[in-house]
């Protein structure tokens, strides 16, 4: 393993600055920077490509390559080469044993040599390196660095063992470090134990996954065309890469061009004695079909007997049934909650006033949350009441281009908004700066964030303004409505009888709708509660002093939005 060894640590370099104590290093810094490589990033039934395994372990290519000549498999019969990753698993935890070694009291590691060494007596020095640990280097005869961590308490004991040790000066070997030291019986066996306790973990990882090389090419090749061919995103291709991982292991991972009929109804039979729900099960079938009908493209394989088998993956009529979404009560604001949520806010602190003007631009424009924490100052134009949703740089639904018109419901929100923006120019903030920022975190013991000191950073996902949203509807005492909920608010408006078709297209186009049909689906089709209403219209028809059997009155629209109000904050 001599030559694995120099292969893995010839292009380690340790400068002067290493060991200067200029900053605390974690386990896993300090792991790093001895070689080691994270392996539990790496999942033992995966392929990788030489790309994808120098992203996942966080190494370069041309290392890759160097762990292929020592010793790594490699499918290299076909492109792409594919690398196995029960078989990085076991390659790295091989490598790690082999340079994992223990050091005895006043022993130094060579970062040269990678292996014990001793310092000279006068150059040896301790240093702090982070609370309760210190750093000692030295340097040996032939001038290389050395250096260990040891305990804070423990420093004079070192300095006495390592001069012991370190005396007369002739017993240095001039050619090794490693060579020259003179090591116990007793210590030789603790390290003999070392090793074998580092080979004993390799045990671990049990018996290797079965794998199909050749169904792996042609699953990525699948993927490869669902994604520029069909522009299908990330996401989505994680979903079809499961579905197909879950079809591979019903075959025991025999050929993919392997299918017929009563194949295909054990696959449907072992989904369902899986435990998955009837949802996951038809995107598994549709998934499978899809790659089938892709594959029957493919040269060698044959199109018209897929054809007939693939008519079989389907579920029955009642499982399709039971997927289908209950009908409900649509959750969304009215805007007088609205406006009773915003005038409750306080605005005393920066924070204050940025949560307030985030809520007023979800009640004047219903953005989705994840496009929010994306918008840059340039992206709002107030002075035409415009918010521009580029995907180039916010973070929209299928990356889909929207000019929101902003609807001013109340004069009043526009002034919030504007004297938001307006502070925010005054402290300094460019147009490419977020629109909603992050607070500094809190100095001293206490966690928690500074309420009035900015940063110039974004919000690293959707769910800090979620918390931001939810928190809001507690202090004034209503009810929790969802971030999506405003555009529940807004899409149920094109319900109104003033509502004309220009009205009720602009509304669409706002909420970033290409086709108006999305939006009379989705918003504008009678609701449960409007169903309500025309019921008791209906029953009054006949009796106008018929009440509504449950015990329910019948109230018009007015009164209606009043007692679920009045009925919310009960």
């Amino acid at each position: 393993m001599a030559s694995l060894r120099f292969a893995c640590f010839r292009s380690y370099i340790v400068g002067p600055g290493d060991f200067d104590g200029g900053g605390p290093m974690t386990t896993r810094e300090i792991r790093a920077k001895k070689g080691f490589v994270d392996a539990r990033k790496i999942q033992p039934g995966e392929f990788y490509t030489a790309e994808e395994l120098a992203r996942t372990t966080g190494k370069s290519i041309q290392l890759i390559r160097m762990w292929s000549k020592d010793g790594l498999p490699v499918y290299s019969e076909n492109v792409p080469h594919l690398y196995f990753g029960y078989d990085v698993i076991l390659f790295l935890r091989m490598r790690e044993a082999e340079l994992t070694f223990g050091l005895c009291a006043g022993e130094f590691l060579c970062y040269r040599c990678r292996a014990p060494g001793r310092a000279v007596p006068e150059s040896i020095h301790i240093v702090p390196h982070r609370p309760g640990v210190s750093r000692a280097t030295g340097t040996c005869v032939r001038g290389r660095i050395l250096s260990r961590l040891i305990a804070e308490g423990s420093a004079d004991d070192f300095l006495k063992s390592a001069r012991e040790i370190s005396s007369p000066l002739s017993r240095f070997n001039d050619s090794d470090s490693q060579n020259g030291l003179c090591r116990s019986d007793d210590d030789l066996y603790a390290e003999k134990e070392r090793k074998q306790a580092n080979l004993a973990r390799l045990e671990a990882l049990g018996s290797p996954p079965q794998r199909n090389v050749e169904n792996e090419r042609i699953r990525r090749r699948f993927l490869e065309h669902m994604q520029e061919a069909m522009g299908l995103s990330d996401g989505t291709l994680e979903i079809y890469k499961r579905a197909l991982r879950r079809y591979e292991i019903f075959t025991g991972f025999k050929d993919f061009s392997v299918i017929t009929k009563n194949k295909v109804i054990a696959l449907k039979k072992h989904l369902r004695n899986e435990g998955l729900s009837v949802p996951v099960i038809i995107s598994t079938l549709y998934t499978v079909r899809r790659f089938m009908e892709w594959l029957g493209d493919e040269p060698g394989y044959r199109k018209t007997r897929l054809r007939r088998v693939l008519d079989h993956m389907k579920m029955s009529i009642k499982e399709q049934h039971q997927i289908a979404p209950l009908e409900r009560i649509t959750d969304a604001p009215s805007l007088d909650e609205v406006a009773l949520l915003i005038n409750s806010m306080p605005a005393h602190t920066f924070e204050q006033r940025r949560n307030r003007a985030m809520i007023v631009l979800f009640a004047l424009a219903a953005p989705r949350a994840t496009a929010v924490v994306t918008f840059r100052l340039k992206h709002l134009d107030l002075e035409r009441g415009l918010l521009k949703q580029d995907p180039r740089e916010v973070k929209t639904k299928r990356s889909m281009p929207i000019v929101t018109v902003l609807v001013p419901f109340r004069r009043q929100w526009l002034d919030i908004l504007g004297e938001y923006f307006a502070e925010l120019v005054s402290l300094g903030f460019s147009p490419d700066d977020p629109l909603f920022p992050k607070m500094a975190p809190a100095r001293g013991t206490g966690a928690g964030f500074n309420d009035d000191e900015v940063t110039q950073d974004f919000f690293a996902d959707a769910q800090q303004l979620r918390n931001i949203l939810n928190k809001a509807f507690v202090c004034a005492g209503l009810r929790h409505y969802t971030s999506h909920a405003f555009r529940h608010m807004h899409g149920q408006f094109t319900n109104d009888s003033r509502c004309d078709p220009a009205i009720e297209k602009a509304i669409s186009m706002n909420l970033g709708h290409k086709e108006l049909a999305i939006t009379r689906s989705v918003y504008a089709n009678m609701k449960l509660e409007q169903r309500i209403r025309e019921i008791h219209r209906l029953a009054q028809m006949h009796d106008p002093n018929c009440k509504y059997s449950a015990g329910i009155e019948t109230y018009s629209d007015d009164e209606l939005q009043a007692e679920i109000g009045r009925r919310m904050r009960r």
